[in-house]
């Protein structure tokens, strides 16, 4: 049995690991989590997770194709929001940067793209292949939708601005699980994403005063 000390331990060496191994840590994390949550509801009676999550190997490139270009609107609707001087985002794109350096400001580029692939695989895994399929099946397509896009949003409520975004996000990343009948599109353009925005915004905080 694992003693209180030992979780204490454990929890202490995590402390003093660098943010970019807890980032990986974390979002490695995620994709055995849902990997395991898919092995275990797959043989549910009318949970079809599997068809819900993979494509099959002839489609499988125009999916990771689809998911390149599904980044597009993402990356143009972030430069946008950059550029714009509205008060409470003006303090969000602030605090993006001092928590994004603060877990990665000293990750260099590659580790940056294991970081955000890790994200896109766990994440879409978890939220687009188990939470929303199931959601759908046992209410409707559009409520599964709307019900993974808010946990996805409350998985990332940094404040309520935040939570607003990454529900639309989530929204999205959704729709196209819908509309694709797999995740590998949703996966490939949240990784994308991910990467673009952390490199720009710990290229800002890299230009702050130290």
């Amino acid at each position: 049995m694992i003693t209180l000390a030992e979780v204490m331990g454990v929890m202490r060496a995590m402390k003093n690991l660098p943010g970019k191994r807890l980032a990986m840590l974390f979002e490695g994390g995620l994709v055995v989590l849902a990997s395991g949550l898919v092995v275990v509801l797959a043989w549910w009676p009318g949970w079809h997770l599997w068809q819900s999550i993979w494509p099959t190997w002839r489609c499988l490139p125009a999916a990771v194709l689809s998911g390149v270009l599904a980044t597009v609107p993402l990356v143009g609707g972030y430069l946008l929001l950059v550029r714009l001087t509205w008060a409470p985002l003006v303090r969000l794109r602030r605090e993006t940067v001092r928590v994004a350096h603060l877990l990665l400001g000293d990750a260099s580029t590659w580790e940056l793209a294991v970081v955000s692939a890790l994200a896109g695989v766990g994440e879409e895994m978890l939220f687009r292949g188990v939470i929303q399929p199931v959601a759908v099946c046992l209410t409707t397509p559009l409520m599964g939708l709307l019900v993974a896009s808010l946990l996805f949003g409350l998985a990332h409520c940094l404040t309520w601005l935040y939570f607003s975004f990454a529900t639309l996000i989530g929204f999205y990343f959704g729709a196209l699980a819908l509309l694709c009948g797999e995740i590998v599109t949703p996966a490939v353009a949240h990784g994308l994403y991910d990467f673009v925005v952390l490199v720009h915004v710990l290229k800002l905080a890299r230009r702050l005063p130290t």
